[in-house]
């Protein structure tokens, strides 16, 4: 069962208890009428959550350049930015949620649905896809209790699929506004491993071959406003110059210490440790439950460390991932 339909079954349960409770005589500020207010708080989280799971997800990029002829696009690159585009957010978010960029796992549907594709030629040379993230993207629920969050913020973290897309347009963004500085060593290293690596490489080619300036705008639910991310023709060929000099180191660590600083809604850790001091690193939604079991306890862990290095300035990037529990 999904974290949606989790709610929603919590969500028919709650209401059958407030109709009941509804039929009776019930006397301001009394025990069973603040009990009856905490319900109700609970269905406004609950309509709130649910409303922002089932909202979608829409995705759009506007092509400008040699391959766009009027208001038409080559279909082989248009095939091959898809196809591509596809394999690097489905790699990314894999990572996100086995912390194994190297498995085979699939989503449950396509993370871009084609039947939820437009293809619009807008004016002379310029051409726009606008397609809609997959129904399935699911929520991704943090553990935090709700007496103890101040700004009622930190109980819903944005779905698997949101959350890959901005990890690509984050490099995308880097690689035109910000090759120089440490930012776009660090959006590789959030990529999450070796094959979002090597998909992040794949679609970069097709756009550097293609030589083409895209815009790219995405609209999630989970945030107020939409996001512009643009890229140049000489930006993909900077971000492929780039990846092609970005070299991974991974091992894997067995670890003692104590889990603590845990920010949940990000998925964050602290291993304080006798011999390295604490280590911060990120927890895979697939262990997030683990982790709550054990959470300020002396535990025995299996830690992943991928140095990324980068020909900017020589930078590395060192990123650490929780991969065992016990």
């Amino acid at each position: 069962m999904s974290e949606t339909d989790t709610l929603k079954q919590e969500l028919r349960s709650l209401l059958e208890i407030l109709k009941s409770l509804e039929s009776q005589p019930i006397e301001q500020w009394s025990p069973e009428w603040m009990n009856m207010q905490s319900l109700l708080a609970r269905q406004t989280d609950l309509l709130r959550w649910i409303d922002l799971a089932e909202g979608m997800f829409e995705f759009e990029m506007t092509l400008t350049g040699s391959e766009i002829h009027n208001s038409s696009v080559d279909v082989a690159f248009l095939g091959k930015l898809l196809s591509t585009l596809q394999a690097t957010v489905n790699a990314v978010g894999e990572s996100i949620v086995t912390g194994n960029p190297t498995t085979n796992r699939r989503f449950k549907s396509n993370i871009l649905e084609q039947a939820n594709m437009r293809l619009v030629g807008t004016h002379s040379g310029s051409f726009v896809m606008g397609m809609a993230g997959p129904t399935g993207r699911d929520i991704q629920l943090s553990f935090e209790d709700n007496e103890d969050n101040e700004d009622n913020e930190e109980d819903l973290a944005v779905p698997i699929f949101d959350e890959a897309i901005k990890k690509v347009l984050d490099v995308l963004d880097a690689a035109e506004n910000d090759v120089d500085s440490q930012n776009l060593p660090t959006a590789i290293s959030d990529l999450g491993g070796h094959r979002p690596l090597k998909r992040m490489i794949d679609f970069a080619s097709v756009l550097a071959a293609s030589n083409v300036d895209i815009i790219a705008v995405d609209r999630s639910p989970f945030r107020a406003y939409a996001r512009e991310c643009r890229l140049s023709a000489s930006g993909a060929h900077r971000l492929q110059k780039v990846l092609a000099r970005t070299h991974l180191t991974t091992e894997r660590i067995s670890m003692q210490g104590r889990l603590t600083g845990i920010r949940w809604k990000s998925g964050i850790f602290d291993l304080d440790t006798e011999d390295r001091g604490i280590v911060t690193g990120k927890i895979p939604i697939e262990l997030r439950r683990e982790v709550r079991d054990v959470f300020d306890s002396l535990v025995n862990v299996v830690i992943e460390r991928t140095i990324t290095q980068t020909e900017v300035e020589g930078e590395s990037k060192t990123l650490y991932r929780l991969v065992e529990i016990g």
